[in-house]
């Protein structure tokens, strides 16, 4: 499958509100990765920020969930399960004699729904033991079917059982049914939890143009195909739990309805493929808004007010200024750097205070000709070390973590020194350093991360002095 490219007068929409659209963004500080519009058929809005390319496969969280339930939905229709199901007898292994009945008369049907019998993410209680079976085992709080309840680990269990009746994982299930004879990217995978099984919650690593591949193959699909009208219905009501506007909106099978009509694929940070099927629209954004109260509903806010409002079901003319403006603007995407120059070179340890993190050291280093800077953690058998750029930032994998990132630095204040480092790997998310130098023989440190699992050292206040 590849998408036809257009103009988006061609097909309703305006070059100029699409351009207002992202920069609209830009002016609000959301860090997008990307932005992909499609429209009747055509593809007409395409853009990468850079580091992220075409290629880069993106952390799409709970984006995961809905590809789980589209593989639910293929069980469903070759007869290997039915929704009505309970799902303890496909995980006879996990099951007591004693098995509370709350557990027992869950079916597949409440784990789509989100109505199961948990208050919460059962492995997240501990996440030492063993993720799937901690949705059996853990003690109940009400009636399945009752309420919603944003229930990670029912997507989990669902992948879980894709496994079980198939041998593959969800993805790779996908592969051979749903996604076939499509352009899915053959390196795309699904991130394992601890004990070897597909994290069906959150841990699809994929490119952009593979959710929107996916995304417009359920929207085609849906007019015939019932498991799938259903699934992107409102379905169960989400008024109470929903903790935003959008969220309130309610929930089908693992996707989310949304307003104006829509339904989407819904991913913590900004990964969304949202679905207009009156319009034939669908926007796919990766982002990282972790850090932002209200960025998720900036963006939404953003589509309703610069593309939804002036959509038309006519061609519009077409506007070879405002369209080669917009194409000049893709090109040129970056995640926002600071622009600044630094002039002397730089190099010290300190010997850290003790604190919770282990950290016994610290190296800062400036080098001028390059403009670049280097950060060095350190304790007793373990080296942190995180390069960054002046007026630009630097790809570099940071050490220990095997992660990449992308980090910056900026002096906010004469004796104060902001790196900001963007996590653009399997993790997705931002740490934050603020280095206030004292008197050239002290050095405070505060460092902020927000990012889901890893990093626990990289969090609070440090105090050092010169070796």
């Amino acid at each position: 499958m590849t998408f036809t490219k257009k103009t988006p007068e061609s097909v309703g929409l305006s070059s100029s509100k699409i351009l207002s659209f992202i920069q609209s963004l830009e002016e609000a500080n959301i860090p997008m990765h990307s932005v992909l519009i499609y429209r009747q058929g055509a593809l007409v809005t395409e853009g990468y920020y850079a580091p992220y390319t075409s290629e880069s496969l993106h952390r799409l969280f709970s984006v995961t969930k809905s590809f789980v339930s589209v593989a639910i939905g293929e069980l469903v229709h070759s007869g290997q399960v039915r929704l009505s199901d309970p799902i303890c007898q496909y995980f006879e292994d996990y099951t007591r004699p004693d098995i509370h009945p709350y557990v027992q008369t869950m079916t597949i049907e409440h784990l789509l729904k989100m109505e199961t019998c948990h208050q919460s993410t059962t492995y997240k209680h501990d996440m030492r033991d063993h993720w799937v079976k901690s949705f059996f085992v853990t003690p109940p709080s009400h009636r399945p079917g009752s309420h919603f309840n944003y229930d990670t680990s029912a997507s989990h269990t669902l992948a879980a059982l894709v496994k079980r009746l198939t041998g593959k994982n969800v993805l790779d299930y996908l592969r051979d049914t749903f996604l076939k004879d499509t352009d899915f990217c053959p390196e795309a995978y699904v991130l394992n939890d601890p004990f070897g099984e597909s994290m069906g919650g959150s841990g699809l690593m994929a490119r952009p143009m593979d959710l929107l591949i996916f995304a417009q193959k359920v929207m085609a699909q849906r007019s015939h195909n019932p498991y799938l009208l259903s699934a992107t219905s409102n379905l169960t009501d989400t008024l109470i739990k929903g903790a935003t506007l959008e969220e309130q909106q309610g929930y089908g099978y693992q996707f989310w309805q949304i307003r104006h009509g829509g339904y989407a694929c819904y991913g913590m940070g900004g990964q969304y493929a949202l679905c207009y099927p009156k319009h034939d629209l669908i926007i796919v954004t990766t982002a990282d808004t972790q850090s932002l109260k209200e960025g998720n509903s900036i963006i939404f806010n953003a589509v309703y007010e610069h593309i939804l409002d002036s959509i038309s079901n006519q061609p519009l003319c077409e506007d070879s200024q405002s369209y080669q403006q917009l194409q000049d603007k893709l090109k040129n995407l970056s995640i926002a750097t600071p622009s600044e120059v630094i002039t002397r070179s730089y190099q010290d340890h300190y010997i850290l205070e003790p604190n919770a993190s282990s950290f016994n050291q610290i190296a800062v280093a400036f080098d001028a000709e390059k403009n670049q800077g280097i950060l060095t953690f350190y304790q007793d058998k373990q080296e942190f070390r995180l390069p960054f750029g002046f007026g630009g930032g630097i790809i570099s994998t940071f050490s220990a973590y095997e992660q990449d990132c992308f980090s910056y630095g900026s002096w906010i204040r004469p004796n104060r020194l902001h790196v900001k480092t963007h996590l653009i790997d399997e993790c997705i998310g931002s740490i934050d350093f603020h280095l206030t130098f004292h008197n050239e023989t002290h050095l405070s440190i505060f460092i902020k991360k927000i990012e889901e699992t890893l990093f626990q050292e990289f969090d609070g206040y440090f105090e050092g002095s010169k070796t």
